[in-house]
């Protein structure tokens, strides 16, 4: 079995609120999916489904978070954090279209992904945490 492009770490991704952890832990699984598919040179249609799943999942994770934030008074990021996640659905928009056009994803389609996990899951959602349980935000 080939090892997984990301690996769901708690202690590095974790938020310590569950709801969010779940949702980020199935967003590596759909990241994950995607990437083995590629791997496997599965058929155009297979991959299609991998990246919408990913899609409409990111969707409504974005959708949850920022729910979340309606009930974090403190939270100062607020709104520079929505302005992210558009930022990150257009580029996931702008991958699809390229995938829709030529049916194979840019060279650094999977380090977006990495990146968005590392550097967004790992540094920007903590911003959220920290507010919640009123630490600096």
């Amino acid at each position: 079995m080939a090892e997984n492009f990301l690996k769901w770490d708690p202690n590095l991704y974790g938020v310590n609120i569950a709801t969010m952890d779940a949702e980020h832990k199935q967003l590596v699984e759909y990241m994950n999916q995607l990437h083995t598919n590629v791997e496997n040179k599965a058929s155009k249609a297979i991959l299609q489904k991998s990246l919408t799943d990913l899609f409409n999942y990111t969707l409504k994770h974005f959708k949850d978070e920022e729910e979340l934030f309606k009930k974090i008074p403190n939270y100062s990021f607020k709104n520079a954090h929505v302005k992210i996640h558009e930022d990150l659905i257009a580029k996931l928009k702008t991958y699809a279209a390229t995938f829709e056009k030529t049916g194979t994803f840019p060279p650094d389609f999977f380090v977006f992904l990495k990146v968005w996990l590392t550097a967004h899951i790992a540094g920007i959602d903590m911003k959220y945490s920290n507010a919640l349980y009123n630490k600096a935000a």
